[in-house]
């Protein structure tokens, strides 16, 4: 999925999400993917450079926002879908 400029998620259903591609080395920062939409929104934040500290801070995140895994990995891959949609096919 590609980094996208910020946009208002007022009335959309999104969650916290750590792109594969971070590392130790950079830190982890989230994003925000948006259910349904191409891509995902890199935020300011930077979880610090231990990954399962970072993945138990996006956890949590989303469990604030009522979010459980099953409803977070279903945002994932509508956003992941929508991409290839817009790719023509091509992931």
């Amino acid at each position: 999925m590609a980094e996208r400029e910020p946009v208002s998620l007022e009335g959309k259903q999104f969650c916290y999400w750590i792109p594969n591609q971070q590392d130790e080395a950079t830190g982890f920062v989230p994003a925000i993917v948006v259910a349904g939409e191409p891509g995902y929104y890199m935020t300011d934040y930077n979880w610090g450079h231990d990954k399962a500290i970072a993945e138990q801070a996006c956890e949590s995140c989303n469990r604030n926002l009522g979010l459980d895994q099953e409803t977070v990995w279903r945002i994932v891959a509508s956003s992941m879908a929508a991409s290839n949609r817009e790719n023509g096919g091509l992931i």
